[in-house]
């Protein structure tokens, strides 16, 4: 009985499990996470389909077309605005790290923004 009922719950945990990614070129990046996530980690780390390790903070960078929406983007996604890194780029904090990829994903999609993208921090590795 256990067991019909651990693969049950298996089978549902794969239905509803989330597809992590980006866009990069306008090509999707799919990611998996390599660490899990606790409330006190400041960063997250995935791994790419081609072993690329990248750290994640809740922090975003987007490149706006137009500034004009700016304050609704930071009220509807609660954003907070850390710094302009140069015209019409800023990087934003999030509050959910929970959400950064959605919410990445979902301000990329909008027609005065450009792009935006987690501010990733790639691994090195010495030679």
């Amino acid at each position: 009985m256990t067991t019909k009922y651990l693969t049950f719950i298996l089978f549902l945990n794969t239905l509803y499990a989330k597809d992590i990614y980006y866009y990069q070129n306008n090509h999707k990046v799919y990611l998996k996470q390599i660490e899990k996530l606790n409330r006190d980690s400041k960063h997250i780390r995935y791994e790419t389909k081609s072993n690329i390790i990248l750290i994640v903070k809740n922090q975003i960078i987007v490149k706006f077309i137009s500034t004009n929406n700016i304050e609704k983007y930071i009220k509807e996604y609660d954003l907070i605005l850390v710094k302009q890194l140069d015209k019409n780029l800023y990087l934003f904090k999030i509050n959910d790290k929970n959400n950064l990829f959605d919410i990445t994903n979902q301000l990329g999609n909008k027609n005065d923004i450009k792009y935006a993208q987690p501010d990733f921090i790639k691994e090195r590795y010495l030679r």
